[in-house]
């Protein structure tokens, strides 16, 4: 038609930040519309129950148009779920009028609220709004069950995917038995997580394994303890020290009655047993006497008494044989002798055979002596430092006799001329009168033998011989040798 321009307009909406059309709309203005334009409806898909909504005014002839109103809210407006239709009316130099709808959907999609689910904690990023999302978190002590996803989504279709709730149930240990031998205090009575128990011996016992357990994730930290025995029994009377006591008078050992300790474990008396040594009423040797004991309670724990039976030995070593002088004889052509002797034995009731002795002054058996006089000391020591002495004297003189008492009716001859010395020997007779003593002497260690001589002179008378007194022995060479 001439005179009138078919225009086909194709319109793009475009909106504020967050909200956009989803499709386009067009439309062809007719020959005789004031609009140039008019969008078809459309439906927008909101995140959130309050919707800013925006479009174009539409575009109308301005030759034509003499004035445009609109009925309804303006763009950029809020708006809830629903239907809405804005009114735009133009009116034409010529009087003729055109009406312009803008219509439009508001389209909210919501899930059904998820319910409240024992102590489940809900947190969501748009409510039950499509396309909100939630994820479940179950509070301190509680833990997530049933084997279902801790995250669900709010699709299109207003259903939740998953469309199953996880459930927090409440954190639980088994219950923790109580120890023999302990005492055990816990936090609660509920066994939940975060209770603690702890654990305390009673006297007397120790403890393996954890003093304090923690319910953690349904499970007890450490390990379950254990309150042992591990304190051995007392010994009551087990003497500190040595007991002490001295021998009897000859004797090398000593009957001895001890008190026996007795023993206890958690006030019970327990059985004592000798591991070593003796009994008391024994008879102990000389010395040291371990006597061992030991008590042993139900848990295997060992005690023990150690002490000593001291049997004292105070009576020192006997000589049973020390020699008495001893006298040797030198020649007088020789200074030196040589001299043997016994060594000295002694005895000890420590022992039933002779025990050491030790020279401690003078030479030993078999040494030269020149004359003189010698003091030989041996003495005797028993294993307590107990000793005894033995002292002996060795002289040693030149082999000599005194002279022979001479007399003008004595004849003698003798081996050889004085000195006389050791071996020499004497032949005794008158010249007249009988002969009284020993014909013969000899010159020996203890000086002359034989008896003294005399002649005796013959008076007549009865028989013709006269009677003498007679003469006692001399004493010759019984001088004390030591002075």
């Amino acid at each position: 038609m001439k005179g009138f321009l078919l225009i086909s307009v194709v319109i793009a909406f475009a909106f504020s930040t967050g909200f956009t059309y989803d499709n386009y709309c067009s439309t062809e203005c007719s020959a005789n519309s004031l609009f140039l334009n008019c969008p078809a409806p459309w439906t927008i898909e909101a995140t959130s129950r309050l919707k800013r909504v925006w479009w174009r005014t539409p575009l109308i002839h301005h030759q034509m148009v003499y004035s445009m109103r609109r009925i309804g809210s303006p763009p950029g407006s809020v708006f809830t779920a629903g239907k809405y239709s804005v009114r735009y009316e133009a009116q034409g130099f010529d009087g003729s009028n055109s009406t312009c709808r803008v219509t439009f959907t508001v389209k909210v999609t919501e899930c059904p609220p998820i319910p409240q689910i024992g102590q489940s904690v809900l947190r969501c990023t748009n409510g039950n709004i499509w396309p909100s999302r939630c994820d479940f978190y179950c509070p301190e002590g509680y833990q997530m069950s049933g084997g279902y996803s801790s995250t669900t989504t709010c699709t299109r279709t207003g259903d939740w995917s998953p469309g199953t709730f996880p459930i927090c149930r409440l954190i639980k240990c088994p219950k923790l038995p109580r120890p023999r031998n302990t005492q055990m205090t816990c936090r609660s009575s509920t066994i939940r997580q975060g209770t603690w128990c702890q654990f305390t011996c009673i006297p007397g016992y120790n403890m393996h394994g954890s003093p304090m357990r923690t319910c953690v994730k349904s499970e007890w930290t450490g390990v379950q303890p254990t309150c042992e025995d591990e304190l051995p029994p007392n010994f009551l009377g087990c003497p500190a020290k040595s007991v002490r006591v001295d021998v009897q008078q000859g004797m090398g050992s000593k009957r001895v009655f001890y008190p026996m300790p007795i023993a206890f474990d958690r006030y019970q008396p327990v059985e004592v047993s000798l591991v070593s040594g003796q009994v008391s009423g024994s008879w102990f040797h000389l010395g040291n006497n371990l006597v061992h004991l030991v008590a042993v309670d139900g848990a295997g724990n060992v005690a023990h008494c150690r002490f000593n039976i001291q049997v004292i030995d105070n009576q020192p070593p006997r000589f049973q044989y020390c020699p008495k002088p001893i006298f040797a004889y030198s020649d007088p052509k020789v200074t030196f002798v040589v001299v043997n002797y016994t060594t000295p034995v002694a005895m000890d009731n420590s022992s039933p055979n002779p025990i050491n002795v030790t020279r401690v002054l003078g030479r030993e058996s078999g040494s030269t002596f020149s004359p003189g006089v010698y003091t030989i000391q041996y003495t005797a020591n028993d294993d307590t430092g107990n000793y005894a002495e033995c002292v002996f004297y060795i002289v040693v003189k030149v082999s000599s006799c005194k002279p022979l008492t001479s007399s003008k009716s004595v004849y003698r001859t003798c081996s050889r001329n004085p000195p006389f010395i050791r071996g020499t020997w004497c032949d005794l007779s008158c010249v007249e009168g009988r002969f009284v003593g020993s014909p013969i002497r000899s010159c020996g260690k203890d000086g002359w033998s034989g008896q003294p001589s005399a002649c005796i002179e013959t008076i007549p008378g009865s028989n013709n011989e006269t009677t003498m007194p007679s003469i006692p022995p001399l004493k010759i060479g019984t001088e004390d040798p030591i002075q």
